[in-house]
This record gives C-alpha cells, structure tokens and sequence, in this order.
C-alpha cells in the first residue's frame, strides 16, 4: 500500500544544522547545504525532531512510535517510514540555480548569516574566555520562502486503518515541533510544519488525521 505525506516547512528565525566542519574566515561550523550550494535539511534531522516531539508528549516510546521511527540505539527495528531531506521550494531552488549558472553570488549568499557565541565552562557556568566560535545560520527571511519535503510509507502491507494511524502520529508529531537544529533549545531555529498533504490508495483528509492524532494521544497518555 503506497502513502505519501508532504509538508512545507516555514523556518521563523535562523537556524544552524551543521556540516561537521568550518572554514577558516567564514565560521566554525558550516551550515548543511546541497552540491549546488542551497540551504538543505537533512531527513535524518526531520526524523529526529519529530520523534523527540513525540517523546516530550508521551514521555515514553509506544509500539506505534517505533513502527514509523524503528528501534533507538542498539534496537535493530526498522521504521516503516522513510523522511526525505527537506529543499527549497521549487520557486526559490529555481532562482538559485540561475544564479548558480550564471555565477551571481549575491542571492547564493544571501541564504547565510554568522553568529557568534561564547563556549560555556561546564565547571564555572561562565563563558570561557578566548572561546568566541562562529556558526554560520540559514536564513531565508528575506525570500519569504519554505522549504518542503515527504515522509514515505516503504514497509510491508498493513490494514488501511493502521496505515492511517501511523499517519496520524507523523502529521500530529510533526505539528508539534517548533525548532530545529543546534541551540533550539535556546529560542534558534523556530519553526512551523505546516500545509500537510497525504496521498494514499486509502484516502483520508489531514484534518481526518489531526482528529486521530489527538485521539491516539490522549488514549495512550491514559495508559
């Protein structure tokens, strides 16, 4: 049985995802980019926050849960879903490209801002001093622009209502989050999925699934 979910994902405040590594005079850490030079979310990072946003609902991992996301660590289950990297939307991918072609810079490099900030010292709980690193961020602000991606059913054949209620707990999961990548947890990268479309051989409106979000939620908050 073939479902794909598809969302857009507005980024609110600069955000930094990064490349494991820097470049001398820009920062010390590079955000994640394609081959191309555009902004990229990988899918393992989208995967991420929506499990954790899980967790923080739940306080624990169910057997739903670990059907869509597989096992944590040490866990060999596989997840049935598959989360694709999040792009830019095709307008703006498209101007990039040109650009790209064309070598204009300015738009290529009008996705990026530095920021700066103070390594702590886990024994004082001060800033070190001479510990200034610069991340670069992703910000597309001014181009008023999303990104977006799917999240792809790829495991074995399953009742259409399990196949609905594993796609409930994506959308509702997903709806839940509100920042990603490094620093979220200090007010950076804030974000927003929204604008679900779910296509499956069985149909069922996102609002459908929304309802059942909520349902399996305060079921299993009983439990």
């Amino acid at each position: 049985m073939r479902a794909i979910i598809e969302y857009d994902l507005l980024i609110q405040t600069p955000y930094h995802i990064g490349t494991g590594y820097g470049a001398r005079h820009i920062a010390d850490s590079l955000v994640l980019t394609d081959s191309r030079g555009r902004l990229l979310i990988h899918g393992d990072t989208i995967k991420g926050v929506a499990r954790d946003a899980l967790w923080d609902l739940l306080g624990r991992e169910t057997d739903v849960s670990k059907q869509i996301f597989g096992g944590r660590e040490g866990d060999r289950l596989a997840g049935n879903w598959v989360f694709s990297h999040a792009r830019l939307s095709q307008d703006l991918a498209d101007l990039l490209e040109k650009c790209h072609e064309k070598q204009i810079t300015a738009p290529l490099s009008g996705q990026f801002l530095s920021r700066a900030f103070n390594k702590i010292d886990e024994n004082a709980g001060r800033a070190r001093e001479d510990h200034l690193f610069r991340l670069q961020m992703g910000d597309l602000s001014r181009f008023g622009s999303n990104f977006t991606g799917t999240v792809e059913y790829i495991g074995e054949e399953i009742t259409s209502s399990d196949l609905i209620s594993q796609a409930a707990v994506i959308v509702g999961a997903l709806r839940f989050v509100r920042a990603l990548g490094r620093r979220r947890r200090r007010g950076i990268g804030r974000c927003l999925f929204t604008n679900f479309r779910y296509h499956c051989d069985v149909g069922c409106a996102t609002d459908s699934l929304l309802d059942s979000f909520a349902k399996w939620v305060g079921g299993n908050a009983n439990d």
